[in-house]
């Protein structure tokens, strides 16, 4: 953005020369594309953080699932970017010829397509783990401390809105760089709104030895309850049902069978041994009383 700024950003483009307004061109197309890979990075380091957190296999289906919409929704946008305007220069030289010569597809409607889909991405992964966080045994005080750190990304789908009213302006505008202000600005805020989103579930060992710090000085109160209250609800165990082979549940504990079939349990009989072997052991035993006479 610092780029744009010195090629002309805010400024009435009639008051700039040729080359500027080109170079001005090359670096909002720079910055679109930009745009759209950052966000897709973003979306994707949050859904992996997803994956490593929560176990619940369900869960984690939808998570590919979501991954896998957002990868295919990027490449989409950026291949129908790529070939808004044919030939490739009238996407910086355009601007010299009106009407504008060649093949030029409906640029505003991929522009509010892929701000459509970023918006419902950002509320469905919003959503996502407040779904699981609900159901955890934890302390409620707890639950709502990590739903906050999960739920800040209610910023990025701030940003985004406050974003669409000024991708309306520019796909109306004339005057390009004057009016690309409003949204390259909002661009670059929702992406750094992103980053700070994915960053919070780690920050949050920062913020706890924050707090453990203003207490030692008396700026927070202490906090008597977590030591007695610990992290998780107390619950009582739950009966473990058994049942047997036929599928049918044991009334009582003592109804409880093992079926031994390897024989770990039984103790051998010296009975039961090969007829052969038993002979030999008998004629060994004879010979051993014989000699014990004589």
């Amino acid at each position: 953005m610092g780029l744009m700024t010195f090629a002309g950003l805010g400024r009435n483009i009639w008051t700039l020369d040729d080359s500027t307004i080109t170079t001005f061109h090359i670096y909002l197309l720079v910055v679109q594309y930009a745009y759209v890979l950052g966000l897709c990075l973003i979306k994707l380091s949050i859904l992996y953080f997803f994956l490593r957190t929560f176990p619940d296999p369900k869960f984690r289906l939808i998570i590919k699932y979501t991954i896998a919409f957002n990868i295919v929704t990027t490449i989409i946008v950026t291949i129908c970017g790529a070939l808004q305007r044919q030939p490739i220069h009238l996407l910086w030289d355009g601007w010299k010829e009106h009407p504008p010569r060649g093949k030029t597809l409906n640029i505003p409607a991929i522009i509010f397509f892929h701000a459509g889909v970023n918006i419902a991405l950002d509320i469905w992964m919003f959503a996502l783990p407040l779904t699981q966080l609900y159901s955890l045994g934890l302390q409620p005080k707890k639950k709502a401390g990590v739903m906050v750190i999960f739920g800040v990304g209610i910023f990025l789908i701030a940003a985004s809105c406050i974003r669409i009213p000024y991708l309306l302006d520019f796909t109306r505008t004339l005057n390009a760089s004057s009016d690309a202000q409003g949204f390259v600005v909002w661009s670059n805020i929702e992406s750094g709104v992103g980053i700070l989103v994915a960053c919070m579930p780690h920050m949050q060992p920062i913020f706890r030895a924050i707090a453990a710090r203003a207490r030692s000085w008396n700026i927070l109160p202490q906090d008597s309850s977590s030591s007695t209250e610990g992290i998780f609800v107390q619950r009582s165990l739950a009966t473990i049902k058994m049942s047997r082979t036929d599928g049918t549940t044991l009334v009582e504990p003592d109804d409880l069978i093992l079926h031994d079939t390897g024989g770990l349990l039984s103790e051998p009989s010296p009975t039961k041994v090969d007829s052969k072997f038993g002979s030999h052991w008998h004629w060994f035993m004879g010979l051993r009383g014989n000699i014990l006479e004589a």
